[in-house]
């Protein structure tokens, strides 16, 4: 528990009580179009969105998304049919998802870094009535020869980029208003792929609005002005988290300042620029800023740093707090549940290592890998229900029939425990535990004892072959700037603090870790190619 809770102290067992308060004046909307009436009506017009230097007011964004729709509409784009959207965070894209919400068309985001063949199966498989890309990727969906399928037009857009701005400036706004239900597909978001092919995630337009009226309670307590909180956004809109959280910002009403892509020293001097009091992060990106020169002085606005995407260890969480200031609140989920399940919210209090409570409205299990259902504190596979759950994974009925128990919940894939007060805690991901001789190793607990070392940056521990005991575990640590480290000395470190058969049986010194779009550690990779 961190000294500035001010909550450290509290009762435990009150503490569902003081989640339920805290989220008792959200909003309950339930289609992305009313999300964009209510803004408009609530809050008048105000600055929205700022990017690279400029702001955009609320109403120039709905006037610009306005006329895209009706550019789609005038290709025959039409309600319920996928747009596939392939662009870096820009206005531009935010400009896309309103338009497409507009009109009840289904967005489907998409990582700006796929090569075209990956972008390619994504077209493929979504089947999409039509495609705003970068230029590049666009010319070449253009000239591409062959049937183009379902497409009809591809359009070149992004940073700099007049061809989409063009068609928005010619086009009048849209006129006549789209009947969307609750119940309608909203977006398809693909998975990474680490396990194979990307699977679509089906989520429907009660699932992204409600997850987005919780994320309003992340972020403003009862009586609280939504409008005063200036958010950094240095997180891909493409991702289920910075998706969430921009639709979240259009019911607070606040400022969101977004950048392309996240760059420590960019983003000290926009926090100290804006006065931002919300960052929304990856663990990456905490770790880059304390290892940036005059980190704690541009941060004397931030209230709190909302972490998400891939586990935080305590240790870095601590660090935060005691460095930067404000308050970390750490949570878990996934896309196939619009993003977060459990989280830590200000006005709760927290237990060291615990992402939380489940949010009003979800329902967590907990069940042994043989379905067993697991008692307070013992480990086992997190299962989720609720309105924020998936429908299911686009054309791949068998998947979505394994994804789900037969009495209606989620597997998560994540092995964690809820204790008896209700906090959920992550101990890691089914796929990544190791078999050690036949005992189970928690490749988090290793990764927190490793991060204790005070000239250990970065690690990630995963599983990896062993003749004697099937699985050895391996730690790859990525050394702070000013340090140096060699593998027997974090070996000696592990054994003072780690039962024998948990000191990782390899340890690998690297300048960095392999990560995906959103920040998260390709474990995959790191097996991969220390294989041999």
């Amino acid at each position: 528990m961190s000294p500035s809770d001010p909550l450290a102290l509290a009762n435990f067992s009150a503490a569902h009580a003081a989640r339920d308060r805290h989220f008792s004046t959200i909003p309950n909307y339930r289609t992305l179009p009313e999300f964009v009436a209510a803004n408009r009506i609530r809050y008048g017009e105000y600055p929205a969105l700022a990017f690279d230097g400029r702001q955009y007011a609320n109403a120039a964004l709905f006037v610009d998304a306005s006329r895209l729709a009706t550019v789609l509409r005038g290709i025959g784009v039409e309600s319920g049919d996928r747009v596939v959207v392939n662009l870096p965070n820009c206005p531009e894209i935010w400009i896309c998802y309103l338009a497409c919400s507009m009109l009840g068309m289904v967005i489907v985001p998409t990582v700006p870094a796929l090569t075209v063949d990956e972008l390619a199966f994504v077209i493929s498989d979504s089947q999409p009535t039509a495609v705003i890309t970068l230029r590049e990727k666009a010319d070449h969906l253009k000239n591409a020869s062959g049937d183009p399928g379902s497409i009809k037009a591809v359009l070149a857009a992004g940073p700099n980029e007049p061809e989409l701005t063009s068609l928005i400036k010619e086009a009048s706004p849209l006129e006549g208003a789209v009947t969307v239900a609750p119940d309608d597909l909203a977006s398809i978001i693909y998975t990474s792929g680490t396990t194979g092919k990307p699977k679509g995630v089906m989520l429907s337009q009660r699932n992204l609005c409600r997850q987005a009226c919780l994320g309003y309670g992340f972020y403003v307590g009862p009586g609280e002005d939504s409008r005063a909180a200036t958010m950094l956004m240095p997180l891909p809109l493409c991702h289920i988290f910075g998706f969430t959280v921009a639709l979240t910002s259009l019911l607070m009403g606040n400022l969101m300042v977004m950048m392309e892509r996240f760059d420590p020293g960019r983003a000290l001097a926009l926090i100290k620029t804006h006065q931002v009091r919300i960052v929304c992060a990856v663990p990456t990106m905490l770790v880059r800023l304390l290892a940036t020169e005059g980190a704690a002085r541009a941060c004397d606005s931030v209230t709190q740093w909302d972490c998400g995407g891939s586990a935080l260890a305590v240790e870095l969480l601590d660090r935060v707090e005691r460095e930067l200031g404000g308050l970390v609140t750490e949570g878990w989920g996934m896309s196939e549940t619009s993003s977060a399940i459990a989280q830590n919210v200000t006005g709760v209090p927290r237990k060291r290592g615990s992402v939380g409570l489940a949010l009003p409205g979800i329902e967590l299990a907990v069940r042994s890998l043989e379905g067993r259902p697991c008692r307070a504190g013992e480990p086992g596979e997190l299962l989720v229900r609720g309105e924020t759950v998936m429908r299911g994974y686009w054309n791949r009925p068998e998947a979505t029939v394994h994804a789900f128990t037969v009495d209606g919940f989620l597997r998560t894939g994540d092995i964690g425990y809820v204790d008896s007060d209700g906090y959920c805690f992550i101990v890691g991901r089914k796929d990544d535990l190791i078999i050690r001789g036949g005992v189970n190793v928690s490749p988090r607990e290793l990764e927190e004892a490793i991060l204790e070392h005070p000239a250990v940056s970065e690690v990630a521990v995963v599983g990896m072959p062993d003749p004697e005991f099937g699985q050895i575990a391996a730690a790859f640590i990525v050394a702070r700037s000013d340090a140096t480290l060699d593998p027997e000395e974090i070996l000696v470190f592990c054994r003072k603090r780690l039962a024998r058969h948990k000191v990782p049986g390899r340890v690998v010194i690297v300048d960095q870790l392999p990560r995906n779009s959103t920040g998260k550690v390709v474990k995959g990779e790191l097996r991969r190619l220390y294989a041999t």
